[in-house]
């Protein structure tokens, strides 16, 4: 699946390895118009050329690789809270000169457009030198939800259904070793609503034969000791059991924007320590992070003491979180890099 815009209206086509595909064409209050179309036989692996446009009025071309479910090694970025602030586009500098990342997931608070859409189209011609080879991941947080437009232009931009204009806010993908699970925590998630039965289908349904590992994707956190927004507790009591019931290896939140790693935690009580090494586990209970400083002014007011579930935390710098997967080991490592090159 790809998606570009153009300005006004127009029919599209994406070409890729001597094959054309018709786009789907749409756009709403807004002076972009937005096209979608779909590459098939794409062999997992292998690079594949493609172009997008129509008539006299073509992109470059660009190269990408169908990502593989069975390699053994899989690398990936992860941040929340970007926006275009000089921070963010430091940013989004190191992402795109991240040759080795396969993958980027943000969790929410991306563009930071507020109901200046012209924003979404600013962040967008930042991030495509990124997002033109690799796949981006997203959820929704509060600031998707904007003024005069609601969700509407994220679901303009943004696909999880393959259906145009809308979105399904709560789904999964699989990588290498790993089953990503990306929910809303701007929509009812209580139990009994909608998303609480899917998410509780789509944990009970993991293979840890070919994903060892869960990582849910949302954008408030369950675990925070920001002083600016904290922990979401009426969160943390609708889905932490069901977490911890089925395995879930980590919790990526934003929100606060600050950077917090917690100790495997479960209704507040650390379950694991690490003994020292900083190596954990699997299966005692999740691991929350709070990964809010990928641009946004940081929130430097922090709870006193530190709870004994915050392992570490940190309020004034901007950074990027990165992921490694070593199926050999069957581990998963993360690093959070610092904008001035410090982890």
């Amino acid at each position: 699946m790809v998606i570009w815009a153009t300005e006004g209206r127009s029919t599209g086509e994406v070409e890729w390895n001597g094959q054309t595909a018709s786009s789907t064409d749409y756009c709403y209050n807004h002076d972009m118009a937005f096209h979608m179309a779909t590459m098939t036989d794409l062999i997992p692996g292998e690079e594949v050329s493609y172009r997008v446009g129509s008539g006299d009025s073509w992109s470059d071309e660009y190269t990408f690789t169908p990502i593989d479910p069975n390699l053994k090694h899989f690398e990936w970025i992860s941040i929340a809270d970007h926006g275009d602030s000089s921070e963010g586009m430091d940013v989004s500098e190191a992402i795109i000169s991240d040759t080795e990342a396969q993958l980027v997931t943000i969790s929410g608070d991306i563009s930071y457009a507020d109901g200046e859409q012209s924003a979404w189209d600013d962040w967008f011609n930042v991030q495509q030198d990124s997002m033109t080879v690799i796949p981006w991941i997203t959820g929704v947080g509060n600031h998707e939800n904007e003024p005069g437009y609601g969700f509407t232009p994220y679901e303009h931009r943004f696909d999880s259904d393959g259906q145009i204009e809308s979105e399904i806010f709560w789904y999964s993908r699989i990588i290498p070793g790993v089953h990503m699970i990306f929910m809303s925590t701007e929509h009812d998630y209580e139990p009994g609503s909608a998303q609480y039965s899917w998410l509780e289908q789509e944990l009970q349904s993991v293979d840890r034969t070919k994903t060892p590992f869960v990582i849910v994707y949302g954008h408030s956190p369950m675990y925070s000791s920001n002083s600016y927004h904290g922990s979401e507790v009426e969160l943390r009591t609708a889905v932490e059991q069901l977490y911890v019931d089925n395995g879930v290896d980590f919790v990526i939140a934003g929100h606060d924007h600050f950077y917090e790693r917690t100790w495997p935690v479960s209704a507040e009580v650390v379950m694991d320590t690490g003994n020292g090494f900083d190596r954990f586990a699997r299966g005692e209970a999740p691991i929350h992070l709070v990964i809010g400083m990928a641009g946004r002014s940081a929130y430097e007011d922090l709870d006193e003491p530190q709870p004994e579930w915050s392992a570490y935390r940190e309020n004034s710098t901007y950074g990027w979180t990165r992921w490694v997967y070593d199926g050999d080991a069957r581990e998963i490592s993360m690093t959070f890099y610092r904008l001035d090159g410090s982890i």
